[in-house]
């Protein structure tokens, strides 16, 4: 090849970077993208954490393909819950036109503004983001970001794990998390400075069975138990200039679902509640159908 056309090549690729640069910035600047980056409070730090739920397993727990049950451990999160993970990124990264059949070093170009670090639940509170945003995806039982929510920014879904048991008669009782009635030999108060009664415990005369309950809590409606039930909040916490998205659900279709909904669903949020303003929004799910959704309340 002569220097001439190593030099048209260099150039036509040089004009057509210029070009898909021009043309990236007038999508950028005549889209929604500047208003999206306000809603998630990250238009200035350009970064965002995502949390997901993480599931340990012991050994025996973890089944294959075939259903058997085999020996791995160690800690895996849920599938659903990654996939709208790269959603999020996908929506917060800023990608040029496609450039993959554009030959030689303009095809492995990607330009991103907005650093997106995925990961499992944090080990400790100090672990998570105080610096910028965050999403957490599930239950405070599988993500401690999303108990650091509820319990120090006091978010207004709550959830609640109840262990109740029954017998085959269908009795239902409180009882506690061994199955026993625990008594004291005295049924008055007991004065200060006595020593305590010893404690007995009392066995039910039917065998118990025993189910754990997971509930949504809101102030003002019933508890919510359905497996379709998950929500979107968002709270503004001031003190640290960042916005914290809570999104999570009874069951995995319902977080997923969740996500999902705050993922298409931004826009109307924003003309809705603005940049700075907390708000929730509870939703019920078709079962088979995360993508189907019906708005239970909003505040």
């Amino acid at each position: 090849m002569s220097w001439c056309g190593i030099t048209e090549g260099v150039i036509s690729n040089f004009v057509f970077l210029a070009i898909t640069i021009v043309i990236g910035w007038c999508i950028f600047r005549f889209t929604r993208r500047t208003q999206l980056l306000k809603f998630f409070g990250i238009n200035e730090s350009r970064r965002i954490a995502i949390y997901l739920s993480e599931l340990k397993l012991e050994q025996g727990d973890a089944s294959g393909i075939d259903n058997r049950f085999y020996s791995y451990t160690g800690s895996a999160v849920a599938f659903g819950e990654m996939q709208s993970a790269n959603r999020f990124r996908d929506l917060f990264n800023y990608f040029l036109p496609s450039l993959s059949d554009v030959p030689n070093f303009l095809s492995k170009l990607l330009i991103s503004d907005v650093h997106v670090q995925l990961q499992h639940s944090p080990a400790s509170t100090g672990e998570i983001e105080y610096s910028a945003s965050f999403i957490t995806f599930g239950s405070p039982v599988y993500n401690l970001a999303s108990r650091f929510v509820e319990s120090k920014l006091h978010s207004k879904a709550q959830f609640s794990l109840q262990k109740t048991a029954f017998t085959n008669s269908d009795r239902t009782t409180n009882l506690g998390i061994m199955g026993l009635v625990e008594i004291h030999d005295s049924p008055s108060p007991i004065p200060s400075g006595t020593p305590i009664p010893e404690k007995r415990f009392e066995t039910p005369s039917e065998p118990l069975q025993w189910i754990n309950q997971t509930t949504i809590n809101v102030e003002g409606i019933p508890p919510l138990h359905d497996s379709t039930y998950g929500f979107v909040e968002r709270i503004i916490d001031h003190e640290n200039k960042r916005s914290v998205f809570y999104v999570a659900g009874i069951s995995e279709l319902s977080t997923v679902g969740a996500a999902n909904f705050l993922i298409t669903e931004w826009g109307k949020l924003q003309q809705k509640f603005g940049n700075d303003k907390n708000f929730l929004v509870m939703l019920k799910f078709e079962p088979n159908d995360y993508r189907r959704w019906a708005k239970i309340f909003e505040n």
